[in-house]
């Protein structure tokens, strides 16, 4: 079993992703969203890339202004990571993706709702992009799922989390249903098409 792509797409036609809001000017001069870890190397700070963020940290990256949004929330303690992996290996492995929440035209799914507004320090920029538009737009790039929220610490019945390589598959490997998928992941970085846009006072506006 494979996860049927124009399925998922029908069911779940939007993807959504959330930054910082100070990242708005670098998006929109870019035209894509790239992985934490491809930023901080780039901006030289290459020490983050394995160290949990318990706070929003501030980059400089090719003159401007990028804002990671913390990982106040992954504790090593309510985790069961996979074999031979350290604290650090997941904190980089999460660091590694561009993440987003599948939704409809009236918001993403569940899990995905509350979390923008989360941290009161650091105001959240929402991005829609349409699933089907962000796969033509990115053909070299493959879309990875996974049936639970990479972010959460615990399972239902409150199980540490589970977590290591076999978090995200691609579709060929992912053997849930459609309306199964929590998040989508993207281990590389991603140019945004035209379609693309953001939330701004209650309303949609294109980048």
């Amino acid at each position: 079993m494979q996860l049927d792509l124009h399925a998922f797409a029908r069911l779940r036609p939007h993807l959504y992703h959330v930054r910082a809001l100070e990242n708005l000017p670098s998006v929109r001069h870019t035209g894509r969203l790239e992985p934490a870890a491809a930023l901080m190397r780039r901006a030289g700070r290459g020490d983050l890339v394995r160290w949990r963020r318990p706070f929003p940290v501030t980059l400089q990256c090719d003159g401007e202004t990028i804002v990671l949004r913390d990982q106040a929330l992954l504790i090593e303690e309510q985790l069961s990571l996979y074999r031979e992996w350290a604290f650090a290996d997941f904190i980089e492995f999460m660091n590694d993706h561009v993440y987003f929440w599948p939704g409809t035209d009236r918001g993403p799914v569940k899990s995905g709702v509350e979390l923008p507004y989360r941290d009161a320090s650091t105001t959240a920029l929402t991005l829609r992009i349409p699933f089907e538009d962000l796969l033509a737009a990115n053909p070299a790039a493959e879309p990875l799922f996974s049936s639970v929220n990479s972010g959460a610490m615990r399972e239902p019945g409150s199980r540490r989390a589970s977590r290591g390589p076999h978090l995200f598959r691609n579709a060929l490997h992912f053997s849930r249903r459609p309306s199964e998928v929590v998040e989508v992941a993207f281990r590389s970085a991603i140019a945004l098409p035209v379609s693309a846009s953001f939330l701004h006072e209650g309303k949609w506006v294109r980048l």
